[in-house]
């Protein structure tokens, strides 16, 4: 008898084990990973496209979809990961191949398999410390191993309550520019404004200089007093410029893109432009477009 009641215990835990794993688990999260990162570089092509906050069986869950390449690899040879970082924790996340036959057109690029970068994850927020963190990408393909911050531009809030999303701004230099006499190639595609931040995006190299070991920079020209404000900038991949200006050099890291907050204009005109050096070469790009009031 007693033999029995034991046995109908037994089985009596595991059916309310299993209710309430079926009650509380959500199929499909994402597995955190120990991984050690490498340090950060810029040559992970991605985007994301879709990235929301939903509440499901009392976990808040973080969606992301995207896309993402170590640049002039094979795609369908990598493993991609999601990071979330701040200064104090890191989280790795595994992701689900998605197809994107959409990318290679989109990207101009038809030789590395980037229709097989698609990614999508669902990440378990409720497990993560409450902080502020960055999304970034870590891929691995064969022996190469790359870390790049998203270029979205967009932080994860997460406090004991809530999950927010928010775009971050590029930060403010307080750099002296050279004179910068070199010949520049650029052009100034994109300025959005919204939400209080004011997005600038193109692409710019120094002529007859690959832009590999280049940094470009936003520059903000007052237009009563000539007073420059100067903004750092993410690197984007940019394979049609390459295709388009040049057999001889690669030219993919030409693009960029800088968020400024609205803020810093102070009710002020200023004209766009970009400075870009590369050691002992510089070279100013005013382009036409203005900004503020």
């Amino acid at each position: 008898m007693k033999k029995g009641k034991i046995l109908l215990l037994i089985l009596s835990l595991c059916f309310f084990t299993l209710v309430y794993y079926e009650f509380t688990h959500v199929y499909g999260t994402s597995n955190v990973q120990n991984i050690e990162l490498p340090g950060e570089s810029n040559n992970i092509n991605s985007g994301i496209d879709k990235i929301d906050v939903k509440k499901m069986k009392f976990k808040k869950l973080l969606r992301v979809e995207g896309w993402a390449y170590i640049n002039d690899l094979q795609a369908d040879k990598q493993n991609a990961y999601i990071v979330l970082l701040s200064k104090n924790h890191r989280y790795v996340f595994d992701t689900e191949k998605v197809d994107r036959g959409d990318l290679p057109a989109a990207l101009n690029d038809q030789s590395n398999k980037v229709e097989s970068s698609g990614l999508r994850s669902l990440i378990n927020m409720s497990e993560l410390a409450a902080d502020t963190y960055d999304i970034a990408f870590y891929i691995e393909n064969g022996s190469q191993k790359e870390f790049s911050l998203s270029v979205s531009g967009l932080t994860v809030i997460k406090s004991n309550t809530s999950i927010e999303l928010k775009e971050k701004t590029n930060n403010k230099l307080n750099v002296q520019l050279d004179a910068g006499k070199d010949k520049v190639q650029a052009n100034i595609e994109e300025v959005q404004v919204g939400n209080g931040i004011i997005k600038i995006k193109g692409w710019g190299f120094l002529e007859e200089v690959s832009p590999e070991l280049s940094t470009i920079y936003v520059v903000l020209k007052e237009e009563e007093s000539n007073k420059l404000i100067v903004y750092d900038t993410q690197t984007l991949i940019r394979k049609d410029v390459t295709a388009y200006y040049s057999k001889k050099l690669d030219l993919d890291k030409s693009g960029f893109i800088s968020r400024i907050s609205e803020e810093d204009l102070k009710n002020k005109r200023y004209k766009i432009g970009l400075y870009i050096k590369n050691g002992a070469k510089a070279g100013f790009h005013w382009s036409k477009e203005s900004i503020g009031e």
